[in-house]
């Protein structure tokens, strides 16, 4: 179960202490339950559905108009690299 935690863990971009990981086994273990229950559920009769109401798209007329500029597209930004948004290094 460490392993695990270990997991989601670096997934969420957590640093964890040892307390904090053997504080958190028995959450996931219980979440996990729930998960083996819900696996169990019988759901070959049901119909696949993405959203349970009728929903219906609601155009707008596609009008060509300024866009921004790029100064101002970077104005609230210190995280730039050249002309692109500079994200988090990915381990």
């Amino acid at each position: 179960m460490k392993e695990k935690i270990k997991i989601v863990e670096k997934i969420a971009r957590l640093e964890l202490s040892e307390q904090e990981r053997e504080e958190f086994i028995p959450q996931l273990e219980e979440i996990l339950k729930f998960f083996d229950q819900i696996k169990k559920i019988d759901v070959d009769a049901t119909d696949f559905m993405v959203q349970p109401l009728d929903l219906e798209n609601v155009w707008r007329e596609d009008t060509e108009r300024e866009s921004l500029t790029k100064p101002d597209i970077f104005r609230n930004t210190k995280n730039r690299k050249e002309d692109l948004f500079k994200g988090p290094r990915i381990k």
